[in-house]
């Protein structure tokens, strides 16, 4: 899967958990993620805009997420 694919993908999941970037940073800080929250943006951002895949690890966070707003 190419960049941009993941990024169509990652900003799709993001509308489904109801979050926006920056709102998802927010959570993000909420859930444990210790590094600087404008670290935390810029990692999003990049994301969201093709320059990075999405890893493993992101996309198991925001399936948790999503199957959490579903069982609520």
């Amino acid at each position: 899967m190419e960049a941009i694919d993941d990024a169509k993908w990652f900003r799709g999941q993001l509308a489904e958990i109801g979050h926006t970037q920056a709102s998802f940073a927010r959570l993000m800080v909420e859930l444990g993620d210790d590094r600087l929250i404008e670290t935390i943006d810029r990692a999003i951002r990049r994301l969201a805009n093709g320059s990075v895949r999405a890893s493993g690890e992101m996309r198991a966070l925001l399936g948790a997420l999503r199957q959490r707003k579903q069982e609520n």
